[in-house]
């Protein structure tokens, strides 16, 4: 049996550490209902296509953790010995190869991994936050682990201006500001800052409506 792979289904079904046999079932049954295809049929192809997807692979997911549920959680099994520390960093890591080579989907499940044997580890929230941005249908849900990063961990730069930019991309342009400015101000001067504070600015925004006047 692969631990990782167990874990990586377990994530799908949104099970958690550690979790009984009748708790892989409720959820299984949870998630066929809520994604189930036909569900989604009169929300266009790519909502069913997405939805058909999820659909398989809670079904893969479940066959693979009732098969394999006894092997895992036996008594002297190395998952009751192994560091666990060493272990979530290299979910982290990978989660990070992942993210980098545009597989959001795997990327986020190491993270999710991860963050449901720390919660309040923060490097492991940020990894969330930043594979929800990609997933426009999720930006609130990026916002809340935001609000929850920022309670952990509020002086850090880097946090304020991710919920900055989950603000900008939910276009609540007052609190993008605010959050985005206060980043700038303690040092945060990387991706895309600048541009986003710019085109929020007051005086950006009158620019360009006199730009658009002049050139009708």
């Amino acid at each position: 049996m692969d631990k990782g792979k167990f874990e990586y289904y377990a994530n799908i079904l949104n099970l958690g550490y550690n979790f009984s046999f009748e708790d892989v079932k409720k959820n299984y049954l949870k998630l066929v209902k809520e994604y189930h295809p036909d569900r989604y049929v009169s929300l266009g192809q790519e909502a069913y296509q997405n939805a058909l997807k999820k659909f398989q692979e809670i079904k893969e997911a479940y066959e693979y953790i009732t098969k394999n549920y006894e092997i895992y959680f036996k008594k002297d099994d190395s998952i009751n010995s192994y560091k666990e520390e060493a272990n979530l960093e290299s979910y982290y890591l990978n989660g990070i190869h992942y993210f980098k080579k545009g597989d959001i989907n795997s990327a986020l499940n190491c993270f999710l991994i991860c963050h449901r044997k720390q919660e309040d580890n923060p490097k492991y929230i940020r990894g969330i936050i930043r594979c929800l941005f990609t997933k426009n249908r999720r930006w609130m849900e990026a916002l809340e682990y935001c609000q929850r990063l920022i309670k952990i961990e509020p002086l850090r730069n880097e946090n304020l201006y991710l919920i900055g930019k989950c603000y900008y991309l939910l276009k609540d342009n007052e609190k993008a500001l605010f959050y985005l400015k206060k980043a700038r101000e303690m040092g945060y001067n990387l991706e895309d800052i600048e541009n986003i504070i710019d085109g929020l600015e007051p005086k950006s925004i009158v620019k360009k409506m006199l730009s658009k006047f002049k050139k009708s």
